[in-house]
């Protein structure tokens, strides 16, 4: 009896000794490594680096760009300004201040950051400001002055027993009756 339960703790220290050291292999395997700073450039442009997570293979490059959209990256300049890559110029990155020509800077307007706030405009639109004009709100558009149309006078009845006649404002469709469902059959 006393040799069952030594080798009975014989077994079991052993399975305890080869579980850990495949716990710790497994860790030594999965252990992120160091990689070179190089990268890889996609087929159309982009630029991709290394992966430590899977033995320093480059990650895969992103899905290509759609025409006239550019990457998302900017570029600081000595001023501490930011500058970001222009669709209308294949994607090359804005001048910064000090590269700029007398003439640049003249024909160019500059933009300002502004503040986020909006204006109402009488036809119900709201509207930002302008960047490119001192911060002003960009114009409303003017107001479409529709005038009324003269429309046939039926009417149709609604569930509760009222009636509704025409709008001459919504080219003659019938009003909504009180429940703000559409009415019945018209009235003859």
């Amino acid at each position: 009896m006393k040799n069952f339960w030594m080798v009975l703790l014989a077994m079991f220290t052993l399975a305890c000794q080869n579980q850990n050291a495949e716990t710790i292999a497994e860790k030594a395997e999965t252990k992120p490594m160091a990689c070179t700073k190089d990268i890889k450039i996609c087929d159309d442009g982009q630029k991709v680096g290394r992966d430590i997570n899977n033995q320093c293979e480059f990650f895969d490059c992103p899905p290509p760009l759609n025409q006239g959209e550019c990457k998302n990256e900017m570029k600081q300049c000595k001023d501490g300004t930011f500058v970001y890559p222009n669709p209308d110029n294949q994607c090359a990155f804005d001048l910064c201040p000090e590269e700029k020509s007398a003439e640049d800077t003249v024909s160019q307007p500059v933009a300002k950051p502004c503040t986020k706030d909006l204006k109402i405009c009488e036809n119900g639109r709201s509207v930002g400001r302008d960047a490119y004009n001192n911060c002003e709100f960009f114009p409303c558009e003017p107001k479409k002055i529709e005038e009324p149309v003269m429309c046939t006078q039926d009417v149709k009845q609604c569930p509760d027993g009222s009636y509704v006649g025409r709008d001459s404002n919504k080219g003659c469709a019938f009003k909504l009756c009180p429940d703000g469902k559409p009415p019945g059959n018209p009235i003859e």
